[in-house]
């Protein structure tokens, strides 16, 4: 996987393999031009260090990603979440569009979701009173547009997903299916990808 990875985007780089080469993935190297240069801004508001950790930028992927109904993008990255070492119930809370409802969500976590949601849902209506929850758990001006950033990126890939149609990679499915999270393998040379792919647009 890492040769393919590797050869698929130039000079990008990307932490996490859980075995497969995600349907987006391929969607996004189908453009030789462009492909490289998303996936190194991806691997900067995804993987980079700063202050959000890994387990908590799944969940506003996948928070941003339930509010638009993008079905490959909730699931995708509520199993990341997972596999982050983020709460199982809540990324089953968070596909199931009730995470509001989920008391035990902290309140550092509520806040993400809750700026994840409207920042997608409302973007003329937020507010400097929206950030206020981060504001106060310590979030600065970077720190905050961190967030942000993370946010818009999950408004640019479900408009890829659900544009091409995008079904869910089978190893994805098959962890929600089995309730096992995904697992990171290390980079294996020579993986092939499977499972998912681009089915023809919906009409």
């Amino acid at each position: 996987m890492r040769r393919q990875f590797a050869e698929r985007f130039p000079g990008a780089t990307h932490p996490m393999d859980y075995g497969f080469l995600p349907a987006m993935t391929r969607l996004v190297a189908a453009h030789g031009r462009i492909g490289p240069r998303l996936s190194a801004l991806t691997a900067q508001v995804m993987f980079s260090p700063g202050v959000l950790a890994p387990c908590e930028r799944e969940m506003i992927a996948a928070v941003a990603a339930a509010a638009q109904d993008c079905f490959y993008c909730t699931q995708s990255h509520a199993e990341f979440l997972r596999a982050e070492g983020g709460d199982p119930e809540l990324a089953k809370a968070i596909k199931a569009h009730r995470w509001r409802d989920y008391e035990p969500l902290s309140t550092r976590d509520r806040a993400l979701c809750e700026i994840a949601e409207k920042l997608t849902l409302q973007p003329t209506r937020v507010v400097e009173e929206d950030w206020s929850p981060l504001r106060a758990l310590g979030f600065d001006d970077q720190a905050c547009l961190e967030v942000a950033h993370v946010v818009c990126l999950f408004n640019y890939f479900t408009r890829l997903a659900d544009g091409f149609g995008l079904q869910l990679d089978r190893e994805t499915a098959r962890a929600g299916e089995k309730d096992v999270a995904l697992a990171r393998v290390g980079w294996r040379a020579g993986a092939r990808p499977t499972g998912g792919g681009v089915r023809r647009a919906r009409r």
